[in-house]
């Protein structure tokens, strides 16, 4: 009886030590202001192999890899904030109005549309053409998911989206 309790108690010990806080990373640029913005790039499997590239009035600040955050400064004001990735179609892209003296956190996460539109691309076109129908095929689903999730005001159509965090 003892040993298994123990057995469980020391596989709890293990995974809990597993875990630890996000890994912080340099911002690439900081534009500097009296604005905080602080990017938390969730941890999941599903777009892992790919940084999150965020832009700010298009100049780039941060590349979050997966679980991972960045923070950087910018002057208050209307700022366009964009979310992609590399070798890609699409992106988030979103206006803020930013308030001095404010900080502003944004939870970024894989966006699951795009990929169920490659994957349902790919398979078809796989069925039609091997290998390279489904490098097509996934092609014409990303394009397909990039012109249906877009519009004048905002763009939520590529790999990853974001959100506000309201604490």
């Amino acid at each position: 009886m003892l040993k298994p309790l123990l057995l469980i108690i020391g596989s709890a010990a293990l995974l809990m030590g597993c875990q630890s806080a996000p890994q912080q990373v340099q911002a690439i640029n900081n534009p500097g202001g009296d604005v905080n913005l602080m990017f938390h790039r969730e941890s999941n499997f599903v777009g892992s192999l790919k940084d999150a590239n965020v832009s700010v009035d298009s100049i780039e600040v941060c590349s979050i890899p997966n679980g991972a955050e960045c923070k950087t400064t910018v002057s208050a004001g209307k700022r366009t904030i964009k979310v992609d990735a590399t070798f890609t179609i699409g992106h988030f892209s979103k206006e803020y109005t930013l308030e001095s003296g404010k900080t502003y956190r944004f939870i970024i996460s894989a966006r699951n549309a795009q990929l169920v539109a490659v994957a349902a691309g790919a398979g078809i076109g796989s069925l039609a053409g091997g290998d390279l129908g489904a490098i097509a095929g996934a092609t014409v689903g990303e394009v397909a998911d990039y012109q249906l999730n877009k519009n004048g005001t905002s763009v939520d159509n590529g790999a990853f989206t974001m959100e506000p965090f309201h604490n």
